[in-house]
This record gives C-alpha cells, structure tokens and sequence, in this order.
C-alpha cells in the first residue's frame, strides 16, 4: 500500500513539459542540500536554483507558444475544433486568432530576453504585469551574474587584520534584495564571516531559494489562473494539468510543496510525517 502511495505521488509530478521538469529539479535540489539554520541560514545549491527558476520561465513561455501554435494547426485542420453551437468559433476559443498567432510567432524567434519574452506573451494574451514583476527582473539579473561571473573581478584588498584577501561589495543588482526576507530571515547572507567574500556565496541560504522558486512558481501560473475563459485555456491548462485533482495545475501544486518545504526548515513542521521534528 506504501508502495502504491509512494508511486502515485511520484505519478503526479510526471509532465512532458520542461518548464515543471526544471522546477522540480529546483525544489529537489533546493531540499537536497539545504537544512534547518542554526547560526546561519546556509544552503549551497542555491545559484543552481537560481538558473533551473530562470530556465522554467523561459521554457515556459515557449511550451506556450507551441500550443498555440497546435491549437491554431487543429483549428485550421478542423473548421468543427473550436465551434460550439451558441458562440462563433473564435469567441468560443476566448482569444482572437491574431493574438494566438502572435504568441505562436515567439518560438520561431529567439530574440529577446526572458524578460522581453515573458513581455511579449503578456502583451498577446492582454495582461497587465503580474505583482512580483520586479522580483522577476532582479532574478534573471541574479541569473545573468551568474552565468557571466567573472573571478577576475573581485579586487584584492587588505583586512582590518593585515591579511591579503578577495574583497567584494554587494553588485548593484543584489542592492534591492538586502531587506528581503522569508520568515524573518534574510534572503543575502548577513554573517559577518562571509561579507566580503564572493557575492555567490551570499545568495546561498534557504530563503534564497525559496525566493527564486516561489518568484518561478508564480510567473508561470500567472498565465495560467489569468487566462480569458475559453477552449484555448482549457486546452493549455490541460498541458500542465496535475494528477492530484485539488491543485488547479503543477506549478499551484509546486508552490504548495515550496511552503510546506519552508515550513519543515522554518518552524519545524515536517510535513512528510505531519508531527513537529526536533530541532537539532
């Protein structure tokens, strides 16, 4: 019976869309080298967080753009696909065709970054930004340091003590993140032991990761939850539709395993054997 429960719940996070495969990777990776803080909130997988977050977004805007380009493949194949008998074919499918062709038109042109293509499908589906809109600009920048982290450009300085070391300020795009927190603790590194030393170790704690995760989370289930009702969104939330039923689609289900994740390493809660754990 174990095993069956154990397989079933291995079953719900299966997808053939890469945007998920690359946040469940995150959250498993994230859970694998993290554990509770003591005196520091430390976890090294972190910066590979960061590039799996960043990756599901842009993965995802194409899996977007590839099923309206199939939705658009099936409508014009069958003139019956989107028809119902009360409404005309495309206010049945809730989006004009010139709009699905435009987001058809992103997976053909690699143009842009994340953030302009994220943009784009915004500005084809007729949404506003989404709330956490400069969240999202300052991890793909968090994203682009990593990537482009250049060693040569940490200066070497002498310490209070004389010592010949790497020094490094915080770059200017961490600034904006220095008074986020996720339950009380920072999400940048504050121990005096590391200030200084290279800004990837910086964004290595838990609530680093939790940031990225939940920003990735909500990113791609903003599309989702604010799509115009209709055969177009019912065709695209059955792409990322979760097999445990009371979760509306995998990333609503991802951002309930982040919080009872953060629960385990906050407050102690562990959710896999619903009993508080004792804090080592």
């Amino acid at each position: 019976m174990a095993g069956e429960q154990s397989q079933s719940r291995v079953l719900s996070y299966t997808t053939s869309k890469m945007s998920w495969s690359f946040l469940h990777s995150a959250i498993t990776h994230a859970q694998n080298t993290g554990s509770p803080p003591k005196a520091i909130d430390f976890n090294v997988g972190s910066p590979a967080v960061v590039i799996l977050a960043c990756s599901a977004i842009e993965a995802f805007v194409n899996e977007v753009s590839s099923s309206a380009h199939s939705f658009l493949f099936d409508a014009d194949r069958d003139s019956t696909f989107i028809s119902d008998p009360i409404h005309d074919r495309w206010d049945a499918a809730g989006i004009e065709e010139s709009d699905l062709q435009k987001i058809a038109s992103i997976r053909v042109d690699e143009s842009g970054s994340l953030i302009d293509r994220y943009k784009r499908l915004l500005k084809a589906i007729d949404l506003e930004l989404p709330a956490r809109w400069n969240n999202l600009c300052q991890l793909q920048k968090v994203r682009n340091g990593l990537v482009h982290f250049r060693e040569c450009d940490i200066p070497i300085v002498n310490d209070k003590d004389s010592r010949i070391r790497s020094g490094q300020k915080l770059p200017d795009f961490l600034l904006p993140l220095t008074r986020q927190k996720i339950e009380s603790w920072p999400i940048l590194a504050s121990n005096p032991e590391i200030e200084g030393e290279d800004w990837t170790l910086r964004i290595a704690t838990n609530a680093f990761s939790i940031w990225a995760l939940e920003i990735a989370m909500t990113t791609n289930s903003y599309i989702l939850d604010n799509l115009a009702e209709g055969k177009y969104a019912k065709h695209l939330r059955a792409l990322y539709s979760s097999r445990e039923r009371h979760f509306d689609h995998l990333f609503e289900m991802g951002l309930d395993e982040i919080s009872n994740w953060k629960d385990y390493i906050y407050k102690g809660y562990d959710f896999r054997t619903h009993f508080k754990r004792p804090f080592s």
